[in-house]
């Protein structure tokens, strides 16, 4: 995104909050009450009917999560909740990325299912043909409860709660998993008549839906809006680890330092930790495995610096993807590698472990290609996929590769991006509390709700303080040379040294320093000056 020769408005509090109130966030969910009932979720009441039936029977009930955040979240809501109504005839399982693989299997359920009579699964589901298959066979109901998009056919189940089915008319189509089964929960609430305060799951919602980079928008930013006030606030033991470990609490902070933690458990252990963070009842239990989940995510950090180089060796470039694949690479980083090669190639990426003459992994969205609607035309040569138009799932063998490659150049399906957009342009005289505080007052920002850009033209450093153990990211003294106003700014992950004195048109986000608390502007571009 360069700024030369861009033409735009100059900007003061006054236009900077009309044009941030345009993109009407709220869409008419403005509180909790405003939010639709769970019986307009499709078959939400069918399937709390269901399980109901099954409660009053005291049957046993088998739930399956998943391993990533959301998935972790949506099992804290359903544990959480039947701990609420008292019902103990339930399990959790949440499968193990390296021994069960991804979502409810058959083989899973022949593990843990055989006193079931019923099971639910929870953020996965919509592609768990075996599953099903399993469940009609040994006479256990199935409940499959998703928000990913389904394939033409259905697995065989007696209830499918999945937004994204065509037939299913709720008001937002994209919510992640946990808030389809926060949603479940509340139609079971309602069928048993039960009181359950169901705002206690708010900061489960809230780090769920970031995780899985949710539109900011309707009932998503609401709910995130709400849950990030109760992580701030809540007595729950792990919501006091985050405040003490996370010193602002907001969108942006939870992505990048709570996320990961949360992620990592599955990637390169057990999700079942992280559960056990969410649910802590003690404090002290909270701290002690939420130090387990940062020495987990240092492990993972070295797993993938060390794949990323393997993946960039082995790499087969197209004109809109790259795809690279390696016998025995770690499953648990694949998707985050792909993240990586996505940006440093700036093309979709495709990264893929070998075992056993199979070819299995992740792949990441760039530049509006449409993963999931695209690998849907090549489906013929893979054994299993799923996912959303950013990020999937794939598998398959390996001597389809080539004809896989070849077939999906042929069929992409691109749908229009907003390209990164400056709001205008700031004087430094207009940067002050008063705009950061109304600048705040629009978070949570995200996915739909972009943190606002801003140029300011002609800054000179008038000091830099390097950061870091590296030394790659630096801190500035920006100094506008029509009014000789200054402001803190940082940059990370400088490629090129800055020296004092340059001048430079800097893009930049204005953000509330985590320890001053004072301004501090997040710096996205700086373009030298030749003055």
């Amino acid at each position: 995104m360069s700024s030369e020769n861009v033409l735009l408005e100059e900007l003061n509090y006054t236009k900077v909050y009309e044009i941030l109130t345009q993109r009407d966030l709220y869409q008419g969910i403005h509180s909790l009450k405003d939010l639709p009932k769970p019986y307009t979720l499709e078959y939400v009441q069918e399937g709390a009917k269901l399980l109901v039936q099954c409660m009053r029977e005291n049957q046993k009930i088998l739930i399956v999560g998943d391993y990533d955040a959301d998935g972790v979240c949506a099992s804290a809501i359903m544990l959480r909740f039947f701990e609420a109504i008292k019902y103990p005839h339930v399990k959790l399982v949440i499968p193990n990325r390296f021994a069960d693989g991804y979502g409810v299997s058959a083989a899973l359920l022949e593990k843990h299912a055989q006193d079931a009579s019923l099971v639910v699964s929870v953020d996965n589901g919509i592609t768990a043909f075996c599953a099903g298959e399993f469940c009609k066979a040994h006479q256990i109901h199935f409940i499959i409860t998703d928000h990913h998009t389904p394939t033409q056919a259905l697995p065989d189940a007696d209830v499918i709660i999945d937004p994204k089915i065509p037939s299913c008319q709720f008001m937002q189509k994209d919510i992640c998993g946990a808030m389809v089964a926060w949603y479940f929960c509340a139609g079971i609430k309602q069928e048993l008549q039960v009181n359950v305060d169901m705002k206690a799951f708010l900061g489960y919602l809230a780090m769920a839906s970031i995780g899985d980079v949710m539109p900011l928008c309707s009932i998503n930013y609401t709910i995130v809006k709400k849950g990030i006030a109760w992580i701030q606030s809540a007595d729950a033991p792990f919501a006091q680890v985050i405040r003490s470990k996370i010193k602002t609490i907001n969108a942006e902070n939870l992505a990048f330092r709570l996320i990961p933690l949360l992620n990592c458990a599955g990637r390169v252990d057990d999700a079942s930790l992280a559960l056990k963070f969410l649910c802590a009842d003690t404090l002290e239990s909270a701290q002690e495995i939420y130090l387990q989940l940062e020495s987990l995510n240092i492990k993972r950090k070295q797993i993938q610096v060390s794949l990323l180089e393997s993946a960039q060796e082995n790499i087969i470039i197209t004109e809109h993807f790259v795809l690279s694949y390696g016998e025995g690479w770690h499953s648990g980083v694949l998707g985050i590698v792909a993240a990586q090669l996505a940006d440093i190639h700036q093309k979709s990426s495709f990264v893929l472990s070998l075992e056993n003459d199979i070819l299995k992994g992740s792949a990441r969205s760039y530049g509006g290609l449409n993963l999931i609607e695209s690998i849907k035309l090549v489906g013929e040569y893979l054994l299993a996929y799923g996912g959303h138009s950013g990020a999937l799932g794939l598998s398959l063998h390996r001597h389809n590769i080539e004809s896989f490659i070849q077939a999906l150049q042929k069929n992409l399906i691109f749908t229009q991006t907003s390209p990164l957009e400056i709001l205008g342009l700031m004087p430094f005289a207009q940067i002050n509390r008063d705009l950061l505080c109304m600048i705040e007052s629009f978070e949570p920002f995200g996915e739909g709700n972009p943190k606002p850009i801003f140029l300011t033209r002609e800054l000179c450093i008038a000091a830099i303080k390097p950061l870091g153990k590296e030394k790659k990211h630096y801190r500035y003294i920006l100094q506008d040379r029509q009014s000789n106003i200054c402001h803190n700014g940082i940059e990370f992950f400088v490629s090129q040294a800055r020296e004092i004195g340059r001048i430079y048109d800097v893009t930049y986000e204005i953000s509330r320093d985590d320890y001053t608390k004072g301004i501090m502007l997040k710096i996205i571009e700086m373009n030298e000056k030749a003055i």
